[in-house]
């Protein structure tokens, strides 16, 4: 089994509506590597709640620029003027929060497929937090299947990461869209066996690990893979080999 061990959905910074551990780079470190992470892509918590994520953007890519634990993944709003413009800026993948920001997915087909066009792979975040336990002035709307699928259909060329979907959504994201251009963490997924389920219904190779740190604890992490009875190649892609191929690592 190999070592590394990548988390392609966390934050860094605050959540307002509870305290959580693991909220700045050296505490969120230190949690991530008891679990056996390795590596991890984060983005700032803070943009989710501002128009134009700029400020927060520049600050967290400057504060972890020398720190090789981490991949810094800004959240861009394809849906402001001078998006595609905004989006030159940055080298690597870029998150999405449509929910947050206020715009349907499907509408930002000619941003996708510029992500795509400069190598940006785009994390699609489907939700931030189950609505049912949501404070109830934040409850967000959340990104369907019906839109991911359109997205990767009219972008073929552009990689798309789901993050945040349950497992239902992920088994019917990845039957409706192409092996190789887009995959699903299970950091919101709960289910028994959760690991080995997705893997017999849609294929190891469709898979990646993510925690939703600090907004959901790392430690779920071992909790779901350690269960799953995976064959050697098939923890290989999940741990590391699909974010490579993903364009994550």
């Amino acid at each position: 089994m190999v070592d590394e061990l990548v988390d392609v959905a966390a934050f860094v910074g605050e959540w307002p509506f509870r305290r959580v551990p693991g909220t700045t780079p050296a505490s969120l470190r230190s949690l991530q590597e008891k679990v056996g992470v390795t590596h991890v892509l984060v983005s700032p918590i803070q943009a989710m709640f501002q128009p134009v994520g700029h400020a927060e953007n520049r600050y967290w890519a400057t504060e972890l620029a020398d720190n090789p634990f981490f991949t810094f993944v800004p959240v861009l709003n394809p849906s402001l003027p001078g998006a595609e413009q905004e989006l030159t800026q940055w080298q690597g993948p870029v998150r999405l929060l449509p929910g947050a920001h206020d715009y349907a997915l499907d509408t930002m087909v000619d941003w996708v497929r510029a992500a795509g066009e400069q190598g940006s792979t785009v994390l699609v975040q489907v939700r931030m937090e189950d609505q049912r336990t949501a404070h109830h002035r934040f409850v967000l709307p959340e990104v369907s299947v019906d839109a991911i699928a359109s997205v990767a259909e009219a972008a073929p060329d552009t990689r798309l990461v789901v993050v945040g979907a349950r497992p239902p959504e992920i088994v019917a994201i990845c039957h409706r869209t192409k092996p190789g251009q887009v995959w699903a963490d299970f950091s919101q997924a709960e289910q028994l066996d959760l690991v080995r389920r997705l893997t017999d219904q849609v294929g190891a190779e469709r898979l990646l690990v993510g925690s939703h740190a600090p907004i959901y604890v790392a430690e779920a992490i071992p909790a779901k893979l350690d269960v799953a009875d995976l064959t050697d190649d098939e923890l290989t892609a999940v741990r590391i080999g699909n974010a490579r191929a993903a364009g994550l690592v």
